[in-house]
């Protein structure tokens, strides 16, 4: 009704109006086609009326029908934002709302990461809101990697536990030592080898044999397909020395993971 006498106004007044309805998959297909229909109806009165509708691809499906699109007139499909795009907005972001030195550029590319796997910018920006949420109720200086993996999982649960049970002895001990790894450096990242170095020590403590680096660095590749864990190849700045695996966790604190991963050997290895 209120769009009606908008509309009414417009006629009267030779006016021109855009209006742009974000997230529109939180309506009813009933309720866009209803909007669409208002514009038609009085476009053949005069009224100037565009009507832009902004969702993501995947929750367009939701509403997308024949009679919304019969009266559509064109549908832009745009690509997602990439890494470099997303960490130059979380930078913009972060910048206007937290205090200088709360986050850092290693955390930002963390979070950079979970934007693109998701494709929902959106999500990247409300975990770093979250996080400085987080921070002020705890009294904290800082924003740590398991306040951001905490924040993603609040945000967009898409840690799955049934996976984890899937997993095969090896795969399971070499997720472990990455999560050690992670929680004994402090840090967003874990070095292949420093992970490789802590899987050694968790074989040893469950009397297993382990197995060679080679094998290892397959293991980390499956958990990367599976979406466990998130990985990435970095030039190390010294240029003698190459290049290194980077490797961390996207969507669940590391301490968490570690007690269900522990629980989980408890019951394998020591029945």
């Amino acid at each position: 009704e209120a769009l009606k006498l908008i509309l009414t106004k417009l006629i009267r007044d030779n006016g021109y109006m855009l209006l742009i309805i974000d997230e529109v998959h939180l309506l009813k297909p009933d309720e866009v086609l209803a909007f669409l229909n208002i514009a038609e109806t009085f476009g053949h009165q005069n009224a100037k009326l565009s009507i832009l509708l902004i969702c993501r691809s995947a929750d367009w499906m939701r509403i997308e029908n024949e009679r919304v699109l019969s009266r559509l007139y064109e549908k832009i499909e745009l690509r997602p934002y990439n890494f470099e795009e997303a960490l130059q907005i979380l930078q913009y972001r972060s910048e206007i709302a937290l205090k200088e030195d709360v986050i850092d550029e290693d955390l930002l590319i963390m979070v950079s990461q979970i934007v693109v796997e998701n494709q929902n910018m959106r999500h990247g920006i409300e975990i770093v809101r979250k996080s400085g949420l987080h921070c002020d109720k705890e009294g904290l200086d800082q924003v740590t990697a398991d306040t951001i993996r905490g924040a993603s999982d609040d945000v967009y649960p898409t840690f799955r536990a049934d996976i984890i049970d899937g997993l095969k002895d090896q795969e399971l001990l070499a997720l472990l030592g990455i999560v050690r790894s992670l929680m004994n450096n402090g840090t967003p990242f874990a070095l292949v080898d420093d992970a490789f170095e802590e899987y050694q020590s968790i074989c040893e403590g469950y009397s297993i044999e382990p197995h060679v680096k080679m094998s290892f660095r397959k293991y980390v590749r499956q958990l990367n397909q599976l979406k466990i864990i998130a990985s990435k190849t970095v030039r190390i700045e010294d240029a003698t020395r190459g290049r290194h695996l980077e490797i961390t966790l996207l969507d669940i604190p590391a301490g968490k993971l570690a007690e269900l991963l522990e629980n989980i050997f408890e019951r394998k290895f020591n029945s």
